[in-house]
């Protein structure tokens, strides 16, 4: 890669906007740090500032302030198709607002950057290189540990769905009524679920009324039908065919075998029997 031009704190007022229908004839690292919106293939998206910009040579060019004085720091440099492909598989993915938490730390490296470029100094191109490869690295660290804190609150949120749904079987689990509670469309719910469970949520909620089912049957004297009706069943013909689906045996014929084998029920397996 080659540094073409660099610029630190560089500030507009508030209606500025860039206009480039071709590009710029780079590739762009931009360092936002106030609010802005840029449009990428005919939308736009917003940013509160705190955020990384990067954009490919050839890349449409539209964006700017967004209702108050706009201030970012920039990068001009040329890069190959595998170098490109390189920062990407680091994380550092172009034409696309890339969210931080603290910008000021990447700016500081422009400045220096930009201080070293326009010196003097015998080895001033190096040394603005390896500071550009210092600020690729940063802003690759910052993503990933955004990455990390996303997935984390991600699997608190979905753990704490899951421990409820085995809790609370005779619940109606609605995925619609799900996303909405966790601000979530129904099908990005689904796909994070399965991906850090290895299962559906419809798969666990059976899984739950099934579990809970068997301990009734077990442990209760009630009768199928009201069995069904405590297990979130609107009817015991759909709770006889769904049992009889994952058991192999109908309900009462589960009875049967485990008041006559005590001794054989592993309490273990059922979390409604500890």
């Amino acid at each position: 890669m080659k540094i073409v031009n660099c610029g630190y704190n560089y500030r507009h007022h508030k209606y500025f906007k860039i206009n480039r229908p071709q590009g710029s004839g780079d590739c762009i690292l931009l360092i936002v740090r106030s609010p802005a919106h840029f449009v990428f293939g005919g939308h736009t998206f917003y940013t509160e500032g705190n955020a990384v910009v990067l954009l490919r040579e050839g890349t449409p060019q539209l964006y700017g302030a967004q209702g108050a004085e706009y201030v970012n720091d920039w990068v001009h440099f040329e890069a190959g198709a595998e170098e490109i492909a390189a920062l990407e598989s680091r994380g550092l993915t172009f034409d696309k607002i890339l969210d931080l938490y603290d910008v000021l730390p990447l700016s500081d490296l422009i400045q220096n950057m930009f201080r070293e470029l326009y010196s003097d100094n015998l080895n001033a191109a190096d040394s603005a290189h390896l500071y550009f490869e210092l600020l690729l690295n940063k802003i690759s660290d910052m993503c990933e540990n955004m990455q990390r804190n996303a997935n984390s609150a991600m699997l608190e949120k979905l753990t704490r769905l899951r421990t409820d749904i085995y809790s609370e079987p005779q619940r109606e689990w609605s995925i619609g009524a799900i996303a909405r509670e966790l601000a979530m469309s129904e099908s990005y719910l689904q796909h994070q679920y399965k991906d850090f469970f290895g299962r559906s949520i419809k798969s666990d909620v059976t899984a739950s009324r099934i579990e809970y089912s068997k301990y009734l049957l077990f442990s209760t004297e009630y009768t199928v039908c009201a069995i069904a009706a405590l297990c979130g069943y609107q009817n015991d013909v759909h709770f006889m065919r769904t049992f009889k689906s994952v058991v192999g045996v109908t309900p009462t014929a589960y009875r049967r075998h485990t008041v006559h084998n005590v001794q054989k029920v592993d309490r273990t397996k059922n979390p409604f029997c500890l």
